[in-house]
């Protein structure tokens, strides 16, 4: 599902809510869980899942096209885990 896609749900749903309404509502939630990421904060939705950013160690690729080695930085990128509980 695209953003799109879910605000055209949202609004079928939620007549009494403008369509720009729902756009801006999902976009602040959206930065809003941009902003605790980028920060190292944990996202945590019940009954939904989890993200948290996980570390990757810097090591070496190479280059599709030259096959010359090509260094890699070490970065952090989000990951999703889904919720356990009992249904």
């Amino acid at each position: 599902m695209t953003r799109s896609e879910l605000i055209a749900l949202l609004a079928a749903r939620q007549r009494t809510l403008s369509e720009q309404d729902l756009h801006d509502a999902v976009g602040l939630i959206l930065q809003q869980m941009r902003d605790a990421l980028s920060v190292g904060q944990r996202i945590g939705i019940r009954g939904f899942g989890s993200f948290t950013l996980v570390p990757r160690s810097a090591r070496m690729a190479r280059d599709p096209c030259t096959g010359y080695p090509v260094a890699v930085p070490a970065r952090h990128f989000p990951h999703f885990s889904t919720w356990q509980g009992v249904a």
